[in-house]
């Protein structure tokens, strides 16, 4: 019974449900095509961006309700699972369709990860279960800036890309000679990435994202953003896309207006007020410590 129960919580750890990009957008310049994997995941109903009142109505209340992570038991198989938000000030938030119970200027807090832990006697060994992430996820990336960022020793993690906007981060547990363990799956970690998204772009536009969204940002962006400032006059929207390449996102409000956006999944996100089709001097850059 006991092989069996392992077996079948290896099978659960990794249920999560993919779910790709519903929204089709017209084809234009700035079009890198659709993105190579499913944007996204749902878990057990729940997508990333979620408040803590809405997954509330999903899962009840959790068993350790704090400001900045909810704990719930026996959810989708699991002994444990973490649930962690990011807050965004009330002032910066742009996402519009999240209603508030209460006015205030308090923060609001977005699902950003989960966490999920089996329990200690529930050994999952590495090297079978690593095997089924190597064949549903691919090989592990190994962009050192990643694992800087994230704040992960590549001795006992590795990074799979769960999704387009999902990273999957298992962590493992040493080998135990006394106590006769193998090394095993300690913790099993599902990430927004990049997290950026949550500031800048309402989660109703998430599934408008195109291309591919890199692990980090060129060695040169630096170079090719003094190129732009270096053109006399604001940079046209073509400009910018031949110096800087076609970018994640373009927001369009109106023909020739709107924003141009492009995320690298260490956090690192560039975007581009365009005013009447050309950028209008409101640029915005972040950048994670990989570019610092």
């Amino acid at each position: 019974m006991k092989k069996v129960h392992v077996l079948i919580c290896m099978s659960v750890l990794l249920g999560f449900m993919a779910c790709s990009s519903s929204e089709e957008g017209a084809e234009a310049d700035w079009d890198p095509g659709p993105p190579e994997r499913p944007l996204f995941f749902e878990f057990e109903g729940l997508k990333w961006g979620m408040t803590p009142a809405e997954i509330k109505d999903v899962w009840g209340m959790p068993e350790e309700d704090m400001t900045y992570q909810m704990t719930y038991s026996s959810k989708g198989g699991y002994f444990q699972v973490n649930l962690g938000f990011m807050s965004i000030p009330a002032f910066r938030n742009v996402h519009e369709d999240v209603e508030r119970t209460e006015p205030g200027d308090e923060p609001y807090y977005f699902l950003t990860w989960v966490r999920l832990a089996n329990d200690f006697d529930d050994l999952t060994p590495k090297d079978s279960f690593r095997s089924e992430l190597v064949e549903r996820f691919g090989e592990p990336l190994t962009e050192p800036a990643l694992f800087q960022v994230n704040n992960l020793d590549p001795e006992y993690h590795e990074i799979f890309r769960a999704a387009e906007c999902t990273l999957c981060i298992a962590a493992w547990a040493p080998a135990s000679a006394d106590m006769g363990r193998p090394e095993n799956l300690q913790t099993l970690l599902y990430r927004l990435a990049p997290s950026s998204l949550l500031d800048d772009i309402p989660r109703s536009r998430w599934q408008s994202l195109r291309g591919s969204i890199p692990p980090r940002a060129p060695a040169d962006i630096k170079v090719k953003l003094a190129g732009l400032d270096q053109i006399q006059g604001d940079a046209s929207l073509q400009q910018i896309i031949e110096q800087i390449g076609r970018p994640n996102l373009y927001l369009e409000d109106s023909p020739g207006n709107g924003k141009l956006c492009y995320f690298w999944l260490t956090g690192t996100n560039l975007s581009f007020n365009i005013t009447e089709g050309k950028e209008d001097g409101h640029r915005h850059t972040f950048y994670e410590e990989d570019l610092r």
